[in-house]
């Protein structure tokens, strides 16, 4: 599945408008439940036959069309924040910290597969745009979510999970070659263990 930014743009918006459900449902591309919509916009292919050289370039794709999209949303909503979802999952792996309640989605879903998502605050829901991938053999995904549910929330006994601003500085930790570093507070964006 392969899309334009504009259609993209237009699943984000229609995601917006569109109600959640009252217990966790899908349905094409898009998984929903209480308080979020998560929409798979693009899927690449699969990579058990892979030498390392196309992972890479969809890895370049994806990430490509991933920051042409943020500029798009970055024009309406300013610069994005760079949110790490590090934490989150590393609390849903060890079944600490209460990720798996629903208030903690589509945050604990997502830490799954994307180490840091780019995410603005629109009116009363937060819009987060980032690029998963499960396993190397695996294929990416451009994904975003609208949400009500507050991505800061502390769990019991967990430390706070941080939003950090940053200015055109993408988060590549786990996906990537190179970590980025939050320009706005000096402190790395922590996508993987040895930055945490």
């Amino acid at each position: 599945m392969a899309g334009t930014t504009a259609q993209h743009l237009a699943t984000i918006d229609l995601l917006r408008a569109l109600a959640f459900p009252a217990r966790r449902a899908r349905s094409d591309s898009v998984v929903s439940g209480p308080g979020y919509h998560i929409a798979e916009l693009a899927t690449s292919e699969e990579f058990w036959e892979d030498d390392g050289t196309g992972r890479l370039a969809a890895l370049e794709q994806y990430e490509a069309e991933c920051g042409a999209l943020s500029v798009v949303l970055s024009a309406r909503w300013g610069e994005p924040q760079v949110f790490s979802l590090w934490s989150t999952l590393v609390r849903s792996t060890r079944g600490g910290g209460g990720v798996q309640e629903e208030s903690w989605q589509p945050w604990a879903e997502l830490s799954a597969g994307v180490p840091c998502l780019d995410l603005w605050r629109a009116g009363e829901r937060w819009i987060a745009l980032g690029v998963s991938q499960h396993d190397a053999e695996l294929p990416f995904q451009l994904v975003a979510a609208v949400t009500v549910n507050d991505p800061v929330q502390e769990g019991p006994g967990s430390a706070s999970s941080a939003v950090r601003s940053v200015r055109a500085v993408r988060c590549r930790g786990v996906l990537g070659l190179s970590h980025a570093i939050s320009v706005g507070t000096g402190s790395g964006c922590s996508c993987g263990p040895d930055l945490e």
